[in-house]
């Protein structure tokens, strides 16, 4: 991951953590205008129950899951280029959303303007 993933992925940590304490501001992101408390507030209650059941992880976890991977979505969508998922379990999860093709295309189109690809790279 390069310098400036790391930069933007502590920056969007650091914005997350503090966004209870902040009333009705917006928080947007600098190149494409993404409203990251919109983002990270969208509900996904019915895929993280189905992502509890097939992964067999506690809510906790799950919640985590789908958090990291909306920072994940964010910082990608900021940089206008598909950056390397770092973990398998955050993958597994966008898997389970993909499961709600609806949903979850209504949560791109909602939060980003488009539809997000799952592009694996390809096995070597």
């Amino acid at each position: 991951m390069n310098k400036l993933c790391i930069s933007l992925l502590f920056l969007s940590n650091f914005i997350i953590c503090h966004l209870s304490s902040i009333d009705k501001k917006t928080i947007i992101t600098p190149h494409k205008k993404i409203d990251i408390q919109k983002v990270m507030n969208y509900p996904m209650d019915e895929q993280i129950k189905r992502y509890i059941k097939d992964y067999k992880v506690d809510y906790a976890t799950a919640k985590k899951h789908e958090q990291e991977l909306k920072r994940w979505f964010i910082i990608g969508q900021e940089l206008d280029k598909s950056i390397d998922m770092y973990s398998s379990e955050i993958d597994n999860f966008w898997h389970t959303l993909l499961l709600y093709t609806k949903n979850y295309a209504q949560f791109c189109n909602d939060c980003f303007g488009q539809f997000i690809h799952h592009d694996p790279k390809p096995l070597t």
